[in-house]
């Protein structure tokens, strides 16, 4: 994972306390060639609970990604794989998670969180897969300094906006069947 916090100077990084956003690169092995052994690829976002007080952080995070190198549910070749059809699936993860300075440049962390791997029932079957990880970390910080953070933010405005928005979607019923399409407006 590589990450990097905001523009330091903004009102967004101050109310959110020094969030990082990021990118990573995960490998799994479920031990099991049925399933196969995904890759993921994905961006996140990690926001402290508070502000820095003290050697220890309390955070969560939420990632949002694509996974391949499934080995997916075929009536032949693999028909054993209930949970996952297609070789390209959303990755989602959500975690908590807390972190101890070590010294300016480095941080251990723990956490636990939620993952889950779907096809969004593009593809039938995809019963999907939840895993329950634990997380431990070593952090280096290149950057350790403490940027220009706004301490008196801005007062609030309110405003009225209005959003229109579209969106369509695919879902297949039954394995075998036609792709279904629909137009969620």
């Amino acid at each position: 994972r590589y990450s990097w916090e905001i523009k330091p100077s903004s009102v967004y990084h101050s109310v959110y306390r020094r969030p990082l956003l990021g990118l990573g690169l995960m490998t799994s092995t479920f031990n099991n060639p049925i399933i196969g052994a995904p890759i993921s690829v994905f961006g996140f976002v990690e926001i402290p609970f508070s502000r820095q007080i003290s050697r220890w952080n309390f955070s969560y995070g939420l990632a949002l990604g694509v996974s391949f190198h499934f080995n997916p549910y075929d009536t032949i070749s693999n028909p054993q794989n209930l949970m996952i059809s297609s070789n390209y699936n959303a990755c989602l993860h959500a975690n908590i998670l807390t972190r101890y300075i070590v010294n300016k440049n480095w941080q251990l962390g723990l956490g636990v969180g939620y993952k889950h791997y779907s096809n969004g029932a593009t593809k039938k079957p995809n019963a999907g897969i939840n895993l329950m990880p634990v997380q431990f970390s070593a952090q280096y910080k290149i950057d350790h300094a403490l940027k220009d953070e706004i301490s008196n933010l801005p007062a609030f405005k309110p405003y009225v906006s209005l959003t229109l928005y579209t969106a369509s979607g695919m879902k297949q019923n039954n394995p075998g069947e036609e792709l279904i399409y629909k137009n969620l407006s």
